[in-house]
């Protein structure tokens, strides 16, 4: 079952959550990039991004079960949110959450099933 924060909500498609401790450098800096990307994003017509600072809100953190800083977590609806572990850089995040937009998503289990889906994928994300 999906958990609903108060960051996230049913008539929204996706919406990608950082959490972070404000005090945390590494926070600060992913908290940089998160904004460019907002704006990027923003130009584009898409507003899937959101920020908690867990220092404010620990409630909220605590009942997300974010014990780790910085997360970053992606929601869609009905579907069990979904930890970001891949690179943190600007170009990273925007095509990943570019490919969380595209109407079809999969997870894949076997190498072999990627080579296909990631290319096709990719293709949709940039319109094509």
């Amino acid at each position: 079952m999906a958990v609903q924060t108060p960051m996230n909500s049913d008539n929204v498609s996706l919406t990608t959550e950082l959490v972070c401790v404000l005090v945390d450098a590494r926070c600060g800096v992913l908290l940089a990039t998160y904004s460019n990307l907002a704006k990027r994003l923003s130009a584009e017509g898409l507003h899937p991004l959101a920020a908690v600072n867990c220092y404010d809100w620990t409630d909220v953190c605590q009942l997300a079960n974010v014990s780790t800083y910085p997360l970053i977590r992606v929601y869609r609806p009905d579907t069990d949110p979904l930890d970001y572990n891949g690179y943190l850089s600007n170009a990273a995040l925007y095509a990943t959450i570019k490919l969380y937009v595209c109407f079809f998503t999969a997870v894949l289990t076997l190498c072999l099933q990627c080579f296909g889906t990631v290319g096709w994928a990719a293709g949709r994300a940039s319109g094509l």
